[in-house]
């Protein structure tokens, strides 16, 4: 590849730092690993759970039968040092945002437990909202750009 451009699969050591008092539970994110320079490291990445992000309504779970509400996703953001290439072919810029959408259980033998979620990039388009060119409106659309995994690295 030329000039500095990250393969389509990025591997990263994340560490998931909760902080005390919040409702949902959130907090910072930690990169423990980051062998090819792909994230942005001055920039503060946070996480937070979840419900869907894209249905808003009531939650389904039952007081009183878990301890705690169930959000089913965590969401967290990371901002690229360096452009990406991506299996599409399509290249991201350096300091582009990318939105990671993980589902998100309780397994009561192995704790919090991640699976794979939607990578995203928010694409904001300026249209003319009226025929004088007066205003303008910004319409914000999420752009899928692959997929996310998370494995548990035990012992971190």
């Amino acid at each position: 590849g030329g000039g500095g451009v990250a393969r389509a699969a990025v591997r990263l050591t994340l560490r998931f730092v909760q902080e005390e008092g919040y409702e949902p539970p959130q907090g910072v994110v930690e990169v423990v690993e980051d062998a090819e320079g792909v994230v942005d490291a001055s920039e503060r990445l946070r996480w937070t759970l979840s419900e869907d992000p894209d249905d808003r309504k009531d939650s389904l779970w039952i007081w009183g039968l878990f301890e705690q509400a169930l959000y089913p996703f965590m969401l967290c953001s990371l901002t690229t040092a360096r452009p990406l290439a991506l299996s599409t072919g399509q290249e991201l810029k350096a300091g582009t945002t990318l939105y990671a959408k993980l589902p998100h259980s309780y397994g009561s033998e192995q704790g919090d437990v991640l699976g794979t979620g939607a990578l995203t990039v928010r694409r904001v388009t300026r249209y003319q909202a009226d025929l004088a060119g007066l205003s303008t409106a910004d319409v914000a659309e999420d752009v899928g750009v692959g997929s996310v995994t998370a494995v548990a690295a035990l012992g971190l």
